[in-house]
């Protein structure tokens, strides 16, 4: 496999009319009902560029952080103290020197362990918690979720019941976790289900959204305006340079639009939504 050393920069401002969704640009049954010449034509702006020649990259970095990224330096803590005033991140400082050799300490510390071991699970977070659902054991198929709370460095299972799925997705909007995308652990078996994990005490803990029209693993998922964004994957036919946004606000009709697709397929990818731009990086 060729790994990928690009960066997509996709605009999501303009990629796609407001009124015009999944329905309107796919059929699921009868294949695309546009070309995709048209449906590229949707993007506002996609710009591939090469991970080591981004032009002014560093500049950009070096004027918004006041340092060249190059100059981080790190360290890791083995045993965690909840005490240690090292570890609030908030007033990081420099170490002497002049401006143009000052280094940035970063310390990175271990924290207690999962209650299980897992691969392929789907992660998030809601800014309390850290949240890690389904995947898999070494032996086992994992149909629950658990989290993590910083303020007492441990790990309950907070959801069960759930599909066993793995190299799913997960992103949290609006008090909701949706777990979208994974294998079922079967050839090419992929699970087209949404489910929906409610995190507010009191409300039924799981329920389902609109099918999936193109599911996959390995994709890529990220959040913008409480929009989810999933980019990417693989499935059965192949590595995947598809794009959806999903929108929970739109359950009850049509939460899916195929947005244009990327200039490449990737699989085992990610990314992030600053400013209106999804950044996906790396994959095969």
């Amino acid at each position: 496999m060729k790994r990928a050393l690009s960066i997509f920069a996709i605009s999501l401002l303009f990629a796609v009319d407001a009124g015009t969704k999944a329905k309107d640009i796919t059929d699921n049954s009868q294949g695309p009902q546009i070309g995709d010449q048209q449906r590229n034509e949707l993007i506002y702006s996609v710009v591939k560029k090469k991970l080591n020649g981004i032009p002014g990259l560093r500049e950009q970095a070096r004027n918004a952080l006041g340092f060249d990224p190059s100059l981080i330096s790190t360290s890791i803590s083995p045993k965690p103290s909840k005490d240690d005033p090292s570890h609030d991140i908030s007033d990081l400082s420099w170490v002497p020197g002049n401006r143009d050799d000052r280094t940035l300490m970063i310390e990175f510390e271990s924290v207690a362990d999962m209650n299980y071991e897992r691969y392929g699970m789907g992660y998030t977070t809601d800014g309390e918690y850290v949240y890690a659902i389904s995947g898999g054991g070494i032996e086992t198929r994992h149909s629950h979720g658990e989290r993590y709370d910083p303020d007492t460095d441990s790990w309950e299972i907070f959801v069960e019941g759930l599909i066993p799925r793995r190299y799913t997705n997960a992103e949290y909007v609006n008090g909701k976790i949706f777990l979208l995308n994974g294998d079922t652990y079967t050839s090419n078996t992929y699970t087209d289900t949404v489910e929906i994990i409610d995190v507010v005490a009191g409300q039924e803990p799981v329920s389902y959204s609109a099918t999936n029209p193109y599911p996959v693993e390995y994709a890529g998922s990220a959040v913008w305006n409480d929009k989810i964004y999933i980019f990417g994957g693989a499935n059965a036919d192949g590595f995947s340079a598809r794009l959806y946004e999903f929108d929970p606000a739109e359950l009850d009709g049509e939460p899916w639009t195929r947005l244009a697709d990327m200039p490449e397929a990737q699989s085992s990818t990610s990314g992030r939504v600053v400013d209106g731009i999804l950044y996906v990086i790396g994959g095969y």
